[in-house]
């Protein structure tokens, strides 16, 4: 049913490209920053004792205290909720680290119904600024993780980060969602213009890889080789483009269900425990 739905999706938008490409541009651009929240079972969360608005982006911050003064930062993807860092949290709360997990705008408990990557940026700006030093580490998720590595070139986010299913470049995945949609003639660069006007960034201020490439916080890349959804060859161009970036291939965990893969999430924190252990001997 969902092929049948998306074949009228192609069969229509390549049409109208023709005849009404402004049409078709500004249809498209709602289609892809309307955001469908997932319809996922009660949350294996406990409730957040905080939580906080993050006014300048509308992100919605909530925070789980732990037992000693590690903090760690969690952001989701697009259409995605924290509930999907379950196994994730699990393992930062026996480390005890005080978890700060934001929900951009037009997710979680908020009331938009559009976003844009620009609003994960200044959430994960404004959360920074919000706490008043960088965090121990902050973890992110397809866009969420995309959201990190651009930040990490302006903002000492944290000691390292975690990287998993992250795009390396935002106009690609414009290009590709165009390619999807079957957008063609003048209908394809205007709606590259209208994403630009609509998020309010040039499209260099959204190529991950590049921003990533500038910046020294050590960075785990996390990936299944056969994401569908964010190839690996985004994983590995990242990984050419920063000398502090580590590259962890993973198979059939897809590029959501990752997330709760054992044997990823074990493998990520024997990364995060030995950083941990590296910034305790240089503080000592």
């Amino acid at each position: 049913m969902k092929k049948l739905i998306f074949a009228g999706y192609k069969a229509y938008y390549a049409s109208v490209s023709t005849m009404l490409p402004k049409i078709a541009s500004s249809q498209a651009l709602k289609l892809l920053f309307t955001v469908r929240k997932p319809s996922s079972p009660p949350s294996c969360l406990p409730v957040a004792p905080e939580k906080i608005l993050l006014k300048s982006s509308n992100a919605h911050l909530s925070i789980w205290k732990g037992n000693s003064n590690k903090t760690a930062l969690l952001i989701h993807g697009w259409n995605g909720d924290l509930t999907q860092f379950t196994r994730i949290f699990d393992a930062l709360r026996e480390r005890e680290y005080t978890i700060y997990g934001i929900h951009p705008r037009a997710h979680g408990p908020s009331r938009y119904t559009m976003s844009h990557p620009g609003f994960f940026i200044e959430a994960v700006t404004e959360a920074s600024v919000w706490l008043g030093k960088n965090f121990d580490i902050a973890i992110g998720h397809s866009m969420g993780a995309g959201a990190l590595g651009c930040v990490s070139s302006t903002v000492n986010i944290a000691k390292s980060l975690v990287l998993i299913s992250s795009p390396a470049s935002f106009l690609d995945v414009i290009s590709r969602f165009a390619s999807a949609l079957s957008l063609r003639g003048r209908a394809k660069p205007l709606f590259h213009e209208d994403v630009e006007n609509y998020v309010g960034l040039g499209f260099e201020a959204l190529e991950v890889h590049q921003l990533l490439g500038r910046s020294n916080i050590p960075s785990l890349l996390v990936h299944d080789v056969a994401d569908k959804q964010v190839p690996f060859s985004d994983a590995k161009k990242l990984f050419d483009a920063n000398d502090n970036a580590h590259l962890l291939p993973m198979q059939n965990t897809g590029h959501t269900k990752i997330l709760g893969d054992a044997k990823t999430v074990s493998q990520i924190f024997k990364w995060v425990d030995k950083q941990a252990s590296q910034t305790e001997a240089d503080v000592a």
